[in-house]
């Protein structure tokens, strides 16, 4: 039909009357993708946008039930034994792990024996997750042994600097383990991305939580002190909250909102199809 129009109109201003009679209503060209079909794009675009969200990112809290609000999983390292590897460790459906090997005590300092408590008498006394002598760029990395997002995790905090006091002559000064002025670091990863990082000072003995309402993969961390040859962070009671799964209903919207434009272009297709 466009070419008999063509045609017709290379035939010269003596043919025109007869264009005007056959008056033919399709031979204008049709826009290749109608204005409604961009209306609908533009909305569904907006509601895509309106869900996706910019990420919040991992908050570094301090405190029991201040990342974690529901425990579903736990590692409480009771079973840990000396000289234990560590880069393989898992424990409750967790994976913790590090370079080295577990490092419980007791320790000698100018001949003195001493029971070794990273976290400076508040721990329980029983085993907990430490490495000796693990490089000051290795970390101790956190996550599910089976892929799950973690929205939450919590741990007792402690580290394996020792603590001096001067006036105890007859221990060298050394009274225990746990210096509270060491620098905790962390990051957080979705996949082998890094999606938030940070470090913070706090006294040993606290409860850490790291929380993101939006998930992340694995979470790593350490505590170095200035000029320190290793990282000695000591962790007990660790606690992790789990993400929650997108509920079918959500995917259901989406599918819903992007059906109306796959119907448009299709009629749109099938409209052009019939012109031609």
């Amino acid at each position: 039909m466009s070419q008999l129009c063509l045609q017709m109109s290379q035939n010269g201003v003596g043919s025109s009357h007869r264009l005007a009679k056959l008056s033919i209503p399709n031979c204008r060209t049709r826009p290749i993708l109608p204005v409604r079909n961009i209306v609908l794009t533009i909305i569904f675009a907006s509601c895509v946008l309106a869900c996706c969200r910019a990420r919040a990112g991992v908050v570094q809290t301090v405190g029991a039930g201040s990342a974690v609000t529901s425990v579903d999983l736990s590692a409480n390292f009771d079973s840990l034994v000396n000289r234990e590897d560590l880069s393989s460790y898992t424990e409750g459906q967790l994976s913790i792990t590090t370079p080295g090997t577990a490092f419980l005590g007791p320790v000698e300092i100018n001949q003195v024996t001493a029971n070794f408590d990273p976290f400076n008498g508040i721990g329980n006394g029983t085993p907990f997750f430490y490495a000796a002598e693990v490089p000051a760029d290795g970390w101790v990395t956190i996550q599910t042994t089976d892929g799950r997002t973690m929205s939450g995790v919590e741990f007792l905090y402690g580290n394996g600097w020792p603590v001096l006091d001067t006036s105890d002559s007859d221990n060298a000064g050394l009274i225990g383990y746990g210096n509270s002025t060491a620098n905790v670091n962390w990051q957080a990863f979705v996949g082998a991305t890094l999606v938030s990082s940070g470090n913070t000072v706090v006294g040993v003995g606290t409860i850490l939580g790291f929380s993101d309402p939006d998930g992340f993969d694995s979470l790593q961390v350490r505590a170095t002190v200035d000029g320190g040859p290793s990282q000695a962070i000591a962790l007990d009671n660790l606690n992790v909250q789990l993400a929650p799964v997108p509920e079918p209903s959500t995917w259901l919207a989406g599918a819903l909102l992007l059906l109306p434009v796959g119907l448009q272009c299709h009629r749109s297709r099938h409209s052009r199809k019939q012109i031609v």
